[in-house]
């Protein structure tokens, strides 16, 4: 376990003198890989299924993204403007490389129809591992 620690410890250390996003680090414990981390999960919330797919389609086609999900009929509430609001909207799941997020994040930006559309990134710390390799295949 003391190797995790002197990764995490190199990190915040590197982070003190400048910002090094945790993405962008790879670790070895042992034989075994510890992602820290490689792959992302994208979270897009869009007006409609009709906007994720058009979406979805030029990530994929564009090699941003290896994968697309899309969630129709999804309830949100948010404030905006000072005023709680609700909508029907859909969510775009995109995996991708973590590499690939900035790329990613300015090209949704690019096509959505929202002032400030909902792109967030999540971490795949572990998943199965031909899965990974093929997203990691699949993109630019």
């Amino acid at each position: 376990m003391s190797g995790i620690i002197d990764i995490l410890s190199d990190f915040v250390l590197t982070s003190m003198c400048s910002f090094v996003p945790l993405w962008q680090y790879d670790a070895f414990f042992e034989n075994d890989r510890i992602s820290l981390v490689n792959f992302s999960l994208l979270h897009i919330t869009c007006k409609d299924a009709e906007e994720a797919k058009t979406i979805g389609k030029i990530l994929v086609e564009e090699k941003l993204a290896a994968c697309i999900n899309i969630l129709k009929d999804v309830h949100s509430i948010y404030r905006w403007k000072g005023k709680i609001e609700e909508a029907e909207e859909a969510v775009l799941f995109a995996k991708t490389t973590a590499d690939l997020v900035p790329k990613l994040i300015t090209k949704v930006k690019e096509l959505h129809s929202y002032d400030c559309p909902c792109i967030v990134s999540l971490p795949i710390m572990e998943g199965n591992e031909e899965y990974l390799r093929w997203i990691e295949e699949s993109c630019e």
